[in-house]
């Protein structure tokens, strides 16, 4: 236990380290985990390309501003984050990850939120739900107008919008259009995230597929760099390792591909899919995935629950309040230190104040280490013992005296179990 509070990782049950050793199936969330958490709004899709952080400053600076500014308006009111400012420099970021991200960027680009949010009231925020897929803001303009903005999923966002503005003018939006444009982003790993506009009395909750498509932000967060020799390392123990996210088909593959984890885009399945398979199809099917993208917090459960009927030892890790049960559910719960809620802290046998995927692996490795003394010692002492069980139950059955004293006995212990 100390060994292993040596390296970042927290026992809250000791029977948990014997489990760890037995694990074969590591369940992860990617970011933060097998990412960097670093995440950065590395370019925008708008007007049906893509534009640099660089590029997006020149529109604003020659007065190409209307389309810029919704979207910005967009990030920032249809967000529970917040940045902590101070002496024009980012001290703090308070929220997920994705959201600050975006808030980052409008700041670089001249948004303050807090001034924004001065002149555009949100009147009612619907904060983001993997069931929806997306987050959404009722705001009341400075000119007194109401107007709805959607912050999400690019295949939702454009499912539910009929136009998108071209930054000149509104143009009829063509079904899946600009959808193989964002997927090809996907496919390089990147997070898209979809903006658009609704204006009228419309519901947050079921919004009328009658919206402005804004355009979509670009999000990078790179894999760490020990992560692909760490699963290597898992594999060649017999330990397979699933990534569980809520980024697209083609982004968690693409990761997952970089990583290690995955080979073949068959090893992929959407929540949404997932949730249609029977119970003999999940026996079958989660022996071969390796990543569950856009999956719900039930999802996390199903999928640990499914491994667990195939006889698997799993370890499942989480860090936000809906991965509680699927900690508890897992034989060995995982929490995050620095980014995991006090909820799935408590839901878990084991916390890592680092928040690292290698630590996982280096105390997997302690607790097999464990197992295997632990199993030594047993045999050492069935070994040690046996004999002198057998001669003082033996012996006096065929006339004889005791064979040993109790002194001789404890000396005999002291001797054999004291010394090295």
């Amino acid at each position: 236990v100390e060994r292993l509070a040596k390296k970042s990782v927290i026992i809250k049950k000791l029977v948990s380290v014997e489990t760890l050793g037995n694990v074969d199936y590591i369940c992860t969330d990617k970011t933060g985990t097998i990412t960097q958490h670093v995440m950065t709004v590395k370019e925008y899709f708008l007007k049906g390309g893509y534009h640099a952080s660089a590029e997006i400053l020149a529109m604003l600076a020659d007065g190409d501003t209307e389309l810029i500014n919704d979207i910005f308006e967009a990030a920032i009111t249809a967000s529970t984050a917040s940045l902590v400012e101070k002496d024009g420099t980012i001290q703090q970021e308070i929220g997920d990850p994705t959201e600050t991200a975006l808030l980052k960027s409008a700041y670089l680009s001249g948004f303050k939120a807090e001034t924004l949010l001065k002149t555009h009231k949100v009147q009612e925020m619907l904060p983001f739900s993997s069931d929806r897929m997306y987050s959404a803001a009722k705001v009341l303009e400075s000119d007194n107008t109401s107007e709805v903005y959607l912050k999400g999923a690019p295949e939702k966002i454009l499912a539910l919008c009929d136009r998108w503005h071209d930054g000149a003018k509104i143009l009829p939006l063509k079904p899946k259009q600009f959808l193989s444009e964002l997927a090809e982003k996907s496919a390089g790993g990147f997070r898209l995230i979809g903006f658009a506009k609704f204006t009228g009395k419309i519901s947050l909750t079921a919004p009328a597929s009658k919206g402005i498509f804004l355009g979509a932000a670009v999000i990078y967060d790179p894999p760490k760099d020990e992560v692909k020799q760490v699963i290597q390392e898992a594999h060649a123990a017999g330990v397979q390792v699933v990534m569980i996210t809520g980024d697209s088909k083609k982004t968690g593959f693409s990761i997952a591909e970089h990583v290690g984890i995955a080979r073949k885009i068959t090893q992929v399945v959407e929540g949404k899919d997932w949730e249609k398979y029977s119970e003999a199809k999940r026996a079958k099917a989660v022996e071969d995935l390796r990543v569950y993208s856009r999956v719900a917090p039930l999802d996390k459960l199903d999928i640990v629950a499914a491994l667990k009927a195939n006889k698997h030892i799993v370890a499942m890790t989480g860090d936000g309040v809906n991965d509680a049960p699927a900690l508890k559910k897992a034989d060995v719960g995982i929490a995050m230190g620095k980014a995991g809620t006090q909820v799935a802290q408590e839901a878990a046998d084991i916390i890592l104040t680092d928040d690292n995927f290698s630590t996982i692996v280096h105390a997997v490795r302690e607790g097999r280490t464990v197992y295997s003394n632990l199993k030594k010692l047993i045999v050492y002492l069935i070994t040690n013992n046996i004999g002198k069980v057998l001669a003082i139950l033996g012996l006096p059955l065929f006339g004889f005296g005791a064979p040993l004293l109790p002194l001789q006995i404890l000396w005999s212990n002291v001797v054999m179990e004291s010394l090295p």
